[in-house]
């Protein structure tokens, strides 16, 4: 197995064991809530995808690049989407799509 395959193994099973801890600790929907596009296993890993493209960038591009800008920029999306999502989550409004 390469390397490669190895880390993307090891991913899915930290996308597995953050889903399993959600489904544990975090509130029960309220009835009708909507289901949210990504487990939250899956927006963790994106957010961990994304901070290490942009320290990536720190380290070899252009701090005033547009690159940065954008990497960045991106990061902070990310930041609020799970903020929101957490929110949604603690209101009822939406439950995570592996519940």
């Amino acid at each position: 197995m390469s390397a490669e395959d190895l880390a993307q193994s090891r991913r899915r099973q930290l996308i597995a064991e953050i889903n399993a801890w959600g489904s544990q600790h975090l509130p029960a929907p309220v009835a009708g809530a909507r289901v949210h596009e990504r487990s939250l296993g899956e927006l963790i890993d994106t957010i961990a995808a994304g901070a290490a493209r942009a320290f990536h960038l720190l380290r070899h591009d252009d701090p005033a690049g547009e690159r940065m800008h954008t990497e960045w920029t991106r990061l902070a999306e990310l930041e609020i989407a799970y903020r929101d999502l957490l929110l949604d989550i603690e209101t009822g409004r939406c439950r995570l799509p592996c519940e």
